[in-house]
């Protein structure tokens, strides 16, 4: 039996197109919190445009100290400390982000951090994809009294238990190995880190939103615990994976305080920021405003990049609500 051609196999190529991108922002004006009716009222569109001034002001409040950091980068010294400031900068000199590069070894810094960003995800998704997965679908006895144990601890402020976290990594209960200093450094500033209480919950959330029948009929199949956590969780929570991935990233991208102070004397195995911080704070040494400026311009890039690439998967991942294929 012939079968009738579909309208849009009939309509000319722009305007099959045109009809679809109709089709999608007619979709997308019925997904708006605010209807097009309701837009249609003068009094919805003055708040609607006095809530988009105000978020562009807070927009501009923060862009600003970023374009303030990179023209500082461009600027000789005479000129940062010119009163009053100058915006742009008049010759900008883009050989500064050179010098800086090569006067503070940044490759070296650039390096210790990648290592620890490494490690940092490593642990943290090892740990918490494992604990997440056996507290939802393994339900082990008393696992709702160690969840909140988990989430009893996004109470307490980290700086609290940093003397005690500093005394167990110089001295490990039962062995008494110091992992604080030397060459297992690294190890000192990943091991505390390793448990994350926001990406067990959020994993938990989502595993929690994988129905029971698709584990169930795997078991019957014969999938074991790692079966089911490698074949069947984790290619259905890619999205979820990718939020934790890139919140892991970034926090220990730009972690400060831990590392500093096991590793503030530790000049070979100091990461990107320590060592900014410790420049800046002997800036008295010689090293230029405006190459200090430049360096830490350089060292901004990477999580602003990351995050402006992968920022849909991000919205997406937090806004889950339930099962994704």
């Amino acid at each position: 039996m012939a079968t009738l051609p579909s309208q849009s196999a009939e309509l000319p190529a722009p305007v099959a197109i045109a009809a679809r991108r109709r089709r999608r922002s007619e979709s997308a004006d019925e997904r708006t919190l605010i209807s097009p009716l309701e837009r249609s009222r003068l009094s919805v569109r003055i708040g609607y445009w006095l809530v988009f001034a105000i978020l562009a002001f807070l927009t501009l409040t923060t862009l600003v100290p970023m374009y303030w950091l990179f023209t500082d980068g461009l600027k000789t010294s005479i000129d940062i400390a010119t009163l009053p400031p100058a915006w742009i900068p008049s010759n900008p000199d883009w050989a500064n982000f050179k010098n800086s590069w090569d006067l503070l070894n940044l490759g070296l810094y650039l390096r210790n951090t990648l290592i620890l960003v490494a490690g940092s995800w490593f642990f943290q998704a090892v740990i918490s994809v494992t604990a997440a997965f056996s507290l939802s679908k393994l339900r082990p006895a008393f696992g709702g009294v160690v969840l909140g144990f988990f989430l009893a601890t996004l109470l307490v402020p980290p700086v609290s238990y940093l003397i005690p976290q500093y005394v167990n990594v110089s001295s490990l209960p039962l062995v008494h190995w110091n992992i604080g200093s030397g060459n297992y450094a690294y190890l000192g500033v990943l091991l505390p880190e390793a448990v994350n209480a926001f990406n067990l919950f959020l994993l938990k959330s989502f595993f929690d939103d994988i129905p029971d029948e698709i584990i169930n009929a795997a078991r019957i199949d014969g999938a074991n615990a790692w079966d089911l956590l490698i074949r069947i969780v984790l290619p259905m929570s890619r999205a979820v994976l990718a939020v934790i991935s890139i919140l892991t990233i970034m926090a220990s991208w730009k972690d400060f305080l831990w590392p500093y102070v096991l590793m503030q004397s530790d000049y070979d195995r100091m990461p990107l920021m320590v060592n900014l911080f410790e420049n800046w704070h002997n800036r008295s040494l010689g090293t230029p405003n405006n190459v200090l400026f430049a360096a830490f311009g350089m060292a901004s890039i990477p999580p602003i990049l990351l995050f402006i690439i992968f920022q849909r998967h991000i919205i997406r991942g937090i806004s889950l609500t339930g099962l994704t294929g």
